[in-house]
């Protein structure tokens, strides 16, 4: 829980880096990011309040940074079936047949973001 009045206690790198770029910028300090056990991330500066969960506040300080998930449904879900036209099936002999590798993408895809973290 936090006190009325905020002591705030910064590691040693993360202080000197902040001085640093305060002292060679001209920059202030006038706000505050404060971290929850999950991973959540509230940034209040000139009394405005930011709420981020975890992943958006990972996506501001790590641009561009995709993770192994990220790649796997953007190379999946731009590739083109080999063997019928997307849908899921294809007909053998005038007989409906399951695509096996439409099956095997649809799979690894909601496994995929299942796993989502």
């Amino acid at each position: 829980m936090c006190d009325k009045k905020l002591k705030i206690n910064l590691d040693r790198l993360t202080e000197s880096k902040a001085a640093g770029i305060c002292e060679s910028n001209n920059y202030k300090v006038k706000g505050v990011v404060m971290r929850h056990p999950d991973g959540d991330v509230c940034v209040v500066e000139l009394s405005a309040v930011r709420w981020l969960e975890k992943n958006d506040w990972w996506d501001i300080m790590h641009p561009g940074i995709r993770t192994e998930r990220e790649i796997i449904m953007g190379l999946l879900g731009a590739a083109v079936c080999p063997c019928c036209d997307g849908g899921g099936a294809y007909y053998d002999n005038n007989e409906p047949t399951q695509c096996q590798w439409c099956y095997e993408k649809d799979q690894i895809m909601n496994r995929t973001k299942d796993d989502k973290s």
